[in-house]
């Protein structure tokens, strides 16, 4: 499918989400010992915010220059709505719901 994005819109590739829980020993046994949180249990955590990396934009963008393909940004955490025909992480968000971009990118 082939797709033109309008306005201020930003395809991007969401990155796998973590979850952080106030206890940091928790943290830490989340972080090395790749354990899946299963669906019920994930409400006593709490998520990181979203980030991936932009597959396009649309031509309404205002910052339009800080963005290119590949390049890292964080988002709202519930931001982004799921484009059908496309992976299942690759997500439609606005650019107001973007926080941050990585410039090393």
């Amino acid at each position: 499918m082939k797709m033109r994005l309008l306005n201020d819109r930003i395809l991007v590739k969401r990155d796998e989400e973590k979850f952080i829980h106030e206890k940091e020993e928790v943290n830490k046994a989340l972080e090395e010992s790749r354990i899946v949180i299963p669906e019920k249990y994930q409400g006593h955590l709490k998520k990181v915010a979203g980030s991936g990396t932009i597959i396009s934009w649309g031509p309404g963008c205002r910052c339009h220059n800080y963005y290119k393909e590949g390049r890292r940004v964080w988002f709202s955490q519930f931001a982004g709505t799921r484009v059908p025909g496309q992976e299942k992480d690759v997500i439609l968000i606005m650019e107001d719901d973007l926080h941050a971009i990585d410039e090393d990118t």
